[in-house]
């Protein structure tokens, strides 16, 4: 009878991390002009298409950053595209015939017009301090919609500073920049 001594068991290794995981838009500056009513649009100055492809959000101390990234969707070149912010109470979402958000006392909307795509449909709970919930949904039009449930008063600020430069028109992505206040 032979023995053997045991063969040791492999040490597990932990999975790599990925190295620098995007995280809402560091590189656009503090909000300055928060709105507490009212609409606020940013417009694509070139005639392009894009699709929606991912949201990040952060706490950024005293309010909450959701980035909204598009990627170009020439396909849909032709048109220039517009995102809209709105504030509503929660009883006026299923009158746009979108979904109440799960949590938060007020809805911020984002509306974006017929160049723009969403590439999914999505459902967050991201539970920061302003931004208690989200999801990307897609309109019986076709047109995809931002949908948050917001704690407190839901001042926000949309920007798009990569459309306020026509030179963008090489980049491989924008960031829509959506801050709410705490």
């Amino acid at each position: 009878m032979l023995f053997r001594s045991p063969t040791p068991a492999p040490t597990p290794t932990a999975a790599p991390t990925p190295a620098g995981t995007p995280k809402a838009s560091p590189k656009v500056a503090d909000p300055t002009d928060l709105r507490c009513a009212g609409e606020a649009t940013v417009t694509d100055p070139l005639p392009r298409g894009w699709t929606l492809a991912e949201v990040y959000t952060a706490d950024r101390g005293r309010y909450d950053r959701v980035t909204l990234r598009l990627i170009p969707a020439p396909e849909r070149d032709g048109t220039q595209a517009n995102a809209k912010a709105t504030k509503v109470a929660l009883g006026a979402v299923p009158r746009q015939e979108l979904t109440p958000p799960a949590a938060g006392s007020v809805a911020v909307l984002v509306g974006f017009t017929e160049p723009v795509a969403a590439l999914r449909e999505q459902v967050l709970a991201p539970n920061l301090p302003a931004l208690k919930a989200l999801a990307i949904e897609t309109a019986d039009d076709g047109r995809p919609w931002v949908v948050m449930g917001v704690a407190g008063s839901a001042c926000y600020s949309l920007r798009a500073p990569e459309w306020r430069d026509a030179s963008s028109a090489g980049e491989p992505f924008i960031d829509i920049t959506l801050d709410i206040r705490h």
